[in-house]
């Protein structure tokens, strides 16, 4: 359903967690994305909704652990005064989703230089970008943290910081 041409450590959430636990640093965030439960989206008009609320990821941890990671940029979001990192199903995007659904340049996340905060942009895509089931309005910075659910279309991810994968590999 979807490919992704940047990968931190494993390919799964499980083999990430392995690899800070043995002391791999991990200084930039994660997209998990999840495998959706068919009859989840609903389509409408051009447009996809959720249907039903997705599990926790405490409900679900066992699930999450063979779903794959993706890593935002391979130098960015490090620092505030990174670029943007594009999500679409372009081969210009850092993070390529293969799913009909999501727009050719979907969205971008960026770090705020101010506060430090992640913040997401759905930049006008078809089929919208929603946080924990909540669309977001196009062309606006919305905040983005740790544990939030990020639908793009028919994709889903769990968007990870570092410290809570410093966290999770010390309770795995």
């Amino acid at each position: 359903m979807a490919t992704s041409t940047q990968r931190l450590g494993g390919r799964t959430l499980k083999e990430l967690l392995a690899d800070v636990r043995a002391g791999q640093p991990v200084h930039r965030p994660v997209l998990v994305e999840l495998k959706v439960p068919a009859g989840t989206f609903e389509g409408r008009e051009r447009t996809i909704t959720v249907t039903e609320p997705l599990p926790t990821i405490e409900a679900q941890g066992r699930e999450y652990a063979a779903c794959k990671v993706r890593r935002l940029g391979a130098g960015g979001l490090v620092g505030p005064d990174e670029p943007p990192i594009s999500i679409g199903r372009s081969r210009s995007c850092q993070v390529r989703v293969a799913d009909p659904a999501v727009s050719k340049v979907h969205a971008s996340i960026h770090r705020d230089g101010a506060s430090g905060q992640y913040l997401v942009v759905d930049e006008g895509s078809r089929n919208g970008t929603r946080i924990d089931g909540e669309l977001i309005p196009a062309h606006a910075a919305t905040a983005l943290w740790s544990g939030a659910y990020l639908t793009l279309g028919r994709v889903a991810f769990v968007f990870l910081e570092p410290a809570a994968l410093r966290t999770l590999a010390r309770l795995a």
